[in-house]
């Protein structure tokens, strides 16, 4: 028996295909769109770190220190994204020169540092990745400021290619630096420096 279906009268036997075709089409949109959506809701959980639950450690007292804007620090935490929709990090063996690209033997540190490193899914914009950071590294007190803890974030460019790295940073003892936002891959040399 034919659906009474005003539109599809008059075409005969075409009523049920285009039903089944419109809900097909439909069920086809809703699951994309679930699909779509769970993953980076999954992802975006894990990444969050409360920092205040990290050792509070200053940096070793050896013959290199890292500095932000004069104070020596230590590297707790690292995390490197691509920039753009279909971006990916380089591989890891590239990754050492990616870091370095943003402050020259910055490396260095990490292999002394041991901080924690993470991937993070491709990022839309340098905006939304300093937003996204600060949203899911929480630094303790107000931002982290008048605490030994602050965090840079900003673009680094790397073999004709854009990507995005945060750092978290311990001082020795509290200080004021908290966010630090660096709005041009130029610039990291500006915040962070390598004293011999």
């Amino acid at each position: 028996m034919m659906l009474d279906i005003p539109l599809l009268q008059g075409w005969p036997g075409i009523g049920y295909a285009a039903i089944v075709a419109v809900l097909l089409f439909l069920g086809y949109i809703g699951v994309r769109r679930w699909r779509s959506r769970l993953p980076a809701e999954r992802i975006w959980e894990q990444l969050v770190i409360d920092v205040a639950q990290l050792p509070a450690e200053g940096p070793p007292l050896d013959s290199t220190q890292l500095t932000c804007y004069g104070i020596p620090v230590r590297v707790a935490i690292v995390v490197v994204a691509p920039s753009g929709r279909h971006g990916k990090l380089p591989a890891r063996e590239a990754m050492p020169t990616l870091v370095d690209s943003s402050v020259p033997g910055l490396m260095n540190m990490l292999i002394r540092d041991r901080p924690q490193i993470e991937r993070w899914p491709p990022q839309l914009s340098t905006h939304g990745f300093m937003q996204a950071f600060f949203a899911n590294i929480r630094l303790p007190g107000i931002e982290g400021k008048e605490t030994p803890w602050c965090a840079v974030v900003g673009r680094v460019e790397f073999d004709g290619r854009s990507y995005l790295m945060g750092l978290v940073l311990c001082a020795s003892k509290p200080n004021s630096l908290g966010r630090i936002e660096i709005d041009h891959p130029g610039k990291w040399l500006d915040v962070l420096r390598l004293r011999m």
